[in-house]
């Protein structure tokens, strides 16, 4: 995967996610819900694109951070209009930032946990060869070994 799309990735999609899960907390409860169940199946999928759970937890923290700052952001722009009840939908903005930032680092460790054991590294000692390698070699002819005195 590119930097690009990495970078991309990293600050689009929480932000995105961050104003539409705010907009969906200003239509009804059952949006908001939707809104953070799809936040923590994405947090557990992007934290699966790292084997190592401490990058997980890095891009956990900036994908929580991004996400639950749009929320709150979002959450302004589009007016405290909700239905959900208090203990589902904060109206303090410190508890709201923090009900959706604190549960983003174990969800994308989480991630990167299920892809470690769902898709074990291979063993030091095998190395897997590469399909376009093997068929190269098999094409190309073998070189003449090298005389040590030349041919009269």
């Amino acid at each position: 995967m590119g930097n690009k799309r990495r970078a991309f990735e990293a600050l689009w999609t929480p932000a995105a996610g961050g104003v539409g899960a705010a907009f969906g907390a200003t239509l009804s409860t059952g949006a908001w819900v939707l809104n953070v169940f799809l936040a923590i199946a994405g947090a557990i999928a992007i934290g699966a694109q790292h084997r190592a759970q401490r990058v997980a937890v890095q891009r956990g923290a900036l994908s929580g951070l991004l996400f639950a700052g749009f929320v709150v952001l979002g959450y302004h722009v589009f007016g405290h209009q909700s239905d959900a009840p208090a203990w589902l939908l904060p109206p303090h903005d410190v508890l709201l930032f923090l009900l959706l930032f604190v549960p983003a680092l174990p969800l994308h460790q989480a991630g990167a946990w299920l892809r470690t054991r769902l898709q074990p590294v291979p063993a030091a000692g095998t190395a897997v060869e590469e399909p376009v390698a093997q068929h190269a070699a098999e094409r190309l002819p073998e070189p003449e070994p090298a005389l040590a005195t030349p041919r009269t």
